[in-house]
């Protein structure tokens, strides 16, 4: 390199910002200045919650720390859900229907768990049921008239805190039981406690476990003869 060059690749060094930015340099080399000026990056989940801090530790020993969000499967996973039904309550409370309410929360920059970034009615509405709170003028289709361990799908979504196009999802699959009884616009769900429990199972499996499939099917075992073997 002549002594232009090597003045030029210093200058560089000395102000990152502009090195990682220049179009002359490729994605593979911006890995490779990662990999020199990193040693490892450690992650943390707080408790069971979206809240993951991160500690970086860069070449020489410095550290630096932040913390980022990973999405989380149930409402009650999120830091700030005791703060979410404390604003449903009050929101609740001033009159709001449920879509005021929803706009609010929006407004308010609180998030639903999963991937997604604002909050539907259909959720907060689900919600509202699920934890008793009562909004003035908001009318519901009369449920049937339900025995002990049977549910509609929309109450089962709010125990099992799932969207309701869910809880349609796993019958059409087959992994719910339900019928439809004459003269009911409602599915009827027969769940005991074992069962909800089994349903609280499959609802915590990784995201995209269901979509998976398996490599190979199982070998099946070899055949048993019970006929002795014969010397000749």
């Amino acid at each position: 390199m002549s002594a232009a060059e090597r003045d030029a690749v210093h200058a560089l060094a000395a102000d990152l910002p502009r090195l990682w930015a220049d179009p002359q340099v490729t994605t593979t080399e911006r890995k490779e200045l990662l990999r020199t000026l990193i040693e490892r990056i450690t992650v943390a989940v707080v408790g069971h919650s979206e809240l993951v801090d991160v500690t970086i530790t860069w070449a020489g020993g410095f550290e630096t720390h932040s913390r980022a969000v990973r999405p989380v499967l149930r409402y009650d996973q999120l830091s700030y859900f005791p703060h979410l039904l404390q604003r449903l309550t009050d929101l609740a409370g001033q009159g709001l229907n449920v879509g005021q309410i929803t706009a609010q929360l929006n407004a308010e920059g609180l998030r639903p768990p999963k991937r997604t970034t604002r909050f539907t009615t259909e959720q907060v509405g689900n919600l509202l049921i699920r934890h008793g709170i009562r909004v003035p003028g908001h009318r519901r289709t009369p449920a049937p008239d339900l025995l002990t361990h049977q549910w509609t799908a929309k109450t089962l979504a709010a125990e099992l805190d799932l969207p309701i196009n869910t809880v349609y999802s796993w019958i059409y699959r087959g992994w719910i039981t339900s019928e439809r009884r004459p003269g009911l616009r409602f599915r009827i769900i027969r769940a005991d406690a074992a069962e909800i429990q089994r349903l609280r199972a499959l609802r915590d499996l990784p995201r995209g476990h269901h979509t998976k499939t398996r490599w190979q099917a199982p070998i099946p075992p070899e055949p048993h003869n019970d006929t002795e073997r014969q010397e000749p």
